[in-house]
């Protein structure tokens, strides 16, 4: 899949002019972004929990939703400019998922405690890792061959955009002990695996929802473009035990 995002740090205007744009992207009728929920962690049932494993900047490994998760890239990124004030490292990766727990993420009444998740969350096991939370907001674009159409965030599409707007916590161990960032990211939905057209036409979306009204005021950064594998490698885990910062 084609991936471009970027993470933001700053919670001033960046964050609000981020936030403003994506929520006035076009939607469809049956999706009210008025009504929509706040990005905030009010509801932890909405509240994602992943483990992340320090790898390689090329290489993904995730726990989450009752999977383990990994990505590979086989390539560099390749540097992306925006007519819209934005730049950034577009990647390829491709995915695999092996579940292990039924029904995890999918059926909110019949979700069950993820034992493995929680076991590789515990702190002071060996082997650099990051514990996040993510509350997200999507919205889905199908290209009908012309053009992109929004339609609901559920509707499996061919071929099309998916734009992401994350609320990220990393290593929330205690309230005074994490890092709290915005991540913006766009994917293409497709099935035709790496080429060029399919290139072309994410270039194309993503300039296509940059310049919707009111258009985004904030700059993006090429230096804040990044996969989280890549934004994991300049970190150092942080350890919380007994009341202490190691």
């Amino acid at each position: 899949m084609y991936e471009l995002r970027w993470f933001l740090e700053d919670k001033g205007n960046n964050w609000q002019q981020v936030k403003n744009w994506f929520y006035h992207l076009p939607t469809p009728p049956e999706l009210d972004a008025d009504r929509e929920p706040k990005l905030n962690f009010d509801n932890i049932k909405k509240v994602r929990m992943e483990v992340y494993f320090q790898c390689r900047e090329d290489i993904g490994l995730k726990l989450s939703r009752g999977g383990l998760q990994i990505k590979i890239r086989s390539r560099k990124a390749e540097l992306f400019h925006s007519d819209a004030a934005a730049e950034g490292f577009l990647e390829y990766w491709e995915k695999k998922t092996w579940k292990y727990l039924d029904n995890e993420g999918n059926d909110r009444k019949k979700k069950k405690r993820d034992p493995v998740r929680e076991s590789f969350e515990a702190e002071g096991q060996k082997g650099k890792r990051f514990r996040t939370q993510k509350v997200r907001r999507l919205r889905k674009f199908d290209f009908n061959g012309v053009e992109f159409i929004p339609v609901d965030p559920n509707k499996k599409v061919a071929k099309g955009l998916i734009v992401e707007l994350a609320w990220v916590k990393i290593n929330y161990w205690s309230e005074a002990l994490y890092m709290d960032l915005l991540s913006l990211q766009f994917e293409l939905v497709s099935e035709d695996g790496e080429n060029e057209e399919d290139k072309k036409l994410f270039k194309k979306g993503i300039e296509w929802t940059l310049k919707q009204k009111p258009g985004l005021k904030a700059k993006l950064k090429s230096e804040e473009s990044m996969s989280y594998p890549g934004f994991f490698e300049q970190l150092t885990p942080v350890v919380y035990q007994a009341g202490e910062v190691k």
